[in-house]
Formats: C-alpha cells, sequence, structure tokens
C-alpha cells in the first residue's frame, strides 16, 4: 500500500509519498522499499506524478512517461494521459485498484489532480473505470490519496497554509506522512519528497533533509510534552 500528499503553494507543489511496499505468496507478507514519486516532461517544466494502490501504478507510469506532455494546460494534457494510461492497463491485463496524484505548473499556476483506476458496482457489470482528471488543489490547497490518506489529512486541514514557504511546506509534508505511518502498518517510512515550480522538479530523499527530519520529530516529541503538562503548569482548566 501506499500514502500519497501533495500541497500547493502559490508558485509550487510539494509532494511526499511513503517507501514501503509489500509482496505476497504463500506463506506471508513481505515489505519492501519502493519509490512512489515519478518525474514527467511537461513541455520546458517537469510535474511529478505519485502512485497509491497497486504497485502495478508505477509500470504503468513508467510506460507512458515516455511521450513527453506540452505542459501549457493540465487539465486538456491530463485527459489524453489518463487515456494512455489506460490503454497501458488494458494491454497488460492490469485489474487492481489505482490511484495516480499529478502535480505541477502550467500556464495558470500551479495544480494537482487526481486520476483513478477503480472498480465499479459489481452487481451492475460495469468493471473497471478510469475517474478523472479531477482538480483537488484549487479548492483546500491539499490532499491524499492511498492508505492512512485521512490520517496525514488532519494535519494539514489545521496548519496548511497559502502564504507557507516552500520550506514550511516540505516540514508538513514530512510530519503529516511520519505521525500516519506511525498508526498504520500498511505504511511505512522514510519519506520521498519532491518540489515542483517553474524549473525542473527537485527530488528530495529523507536522507538528504536531515533538518525536516529533525525538525519534524521535534513537533512529534513537543506536542506529546504538552500532552502531558501538569495541569500546576498551564491554563488548561479554568476554576
Amino acid at each position: 500500500m501506499t500514502i500519497v500528499m501533495g500541497l500547493q503553494g502559490k508558485d509550487h507543489v510539494v509532494m511526499a509519498a511513503d517507501r514501503l511496499g509489500h509482496t505476497l505468496d504463500g506463506s506471508g507478507m513481505y515489505g519492501f522499499g519502493s519509490g512512489k514519486l515519478h518525474i514527467i516532461s511537461a513541455g520546458s517544466r517537469e510535474w511529478v506524478v505519485g502512485v497509491a494502490g497497486s504497485l502495478d501504478a508505477l509500470t504503468v507510469v513508467k510506460a507512458v512517461s515516455r511521450e513527453a506532455l506540452e505542459g501549457e494546460c493540465a487539465v486538456n494534457e491530463l485527459e489524453t494521459y489518463a487515456d494512455k494510461l489506460g490503454e497501458v492497463c488494458r494491454h497488460r491485463g492490469f485489474e487492481d485498484d489505482m490511484w495516480f496524484l499529478v502535480a505541477g505548473i502550467d500556464k495558470a499556476g500551479p495544480f494537482i489532480y487526481q486520476i483513478s483506476f477503480l472498480e465499479q458496482e459489481r452487481d451492475r457489470g460495469e468493471g473497471r473505470k478510469w475517474i478523472g482528471p479531477l482538480s483537488v488543489g484549487q479548492t483546500m490547497g491539499y490532499c491524499a490519496i492511498g492508505a492512512a490518506a485521512h490520517g496525514a489529512l488532519y494535519f494539514a486541514s489545521e496548519h496548511h497554509k497559502p502564504e507557507m514557504s516552500e520550506s514550511q511546506r516540505l516540514l508538513l509534508a514530512h510530519f503529516c506522512l511520519t505521525e500516519a505511518c506511525k498508526h498504520d502498518m500498511r505504511v511505512g517510512g522514510p519519506v520521498d519528497m519532491a518540489v515542483v515550480g517553474n524549473g525542473p522538479a527537485r527530488f528530495i530523499a529523507e536522507s538528504d533533509a536531515p533538518v525536516i527530519v529533525a525538525r519534524s520529530k521535534f513537533i512529534a516529541t513537543r506536542i506529546g510534552e504538552l500532552l502531558l503538562a501538569p495541569y500546576g503548569e498551564t491554563d488548561l482548566i479554568t476554576k
């Protein structure tokens, strides 16, 4: 399973994803590291795609990414992009649920779009259907897909602000994912991050961001300390 988050700013988008993947055989389930963020070419810019659900989604993204997008109008081009993803799925016989979160900048500014490949009502015989692209960044400025997505959104819904700097948004994304990973066995660190702006997209491995990791741990520790503070040292209760 996977969790992917996107946080939209005024001139950039931050993406973050866990790295835990699972494989099954007759005797059990095994975990392994797997990158879920992929950079695709979009004209003079680069966009980032995060995948959740079946790891076949990574195969699909890599197969389609050979064909560059124009990068001028996301909603128009992502319609074509979704069609190409669907063609690969049908050609290779993939049948598991997949979610795609696409982030970047076009002529209108930063964006986050979601594309889903989901099974419809079994009793209707509708099979699987592509849903999207749906704009999910313009209204709230944040979105998450995959396992534990709601857990990751708790802090984002409360603390994400449009005026945040890139560094602050990276910190929030890392903190949201690491906290969600603590409570759901389906996801786990380390956390990969990426920044999409007007230039080339930047991939940031957790090992390359020790300050963000340390600050994220400090915030979690501080919250715990405040909750455990004796009543006499706080104003929690008004007598």
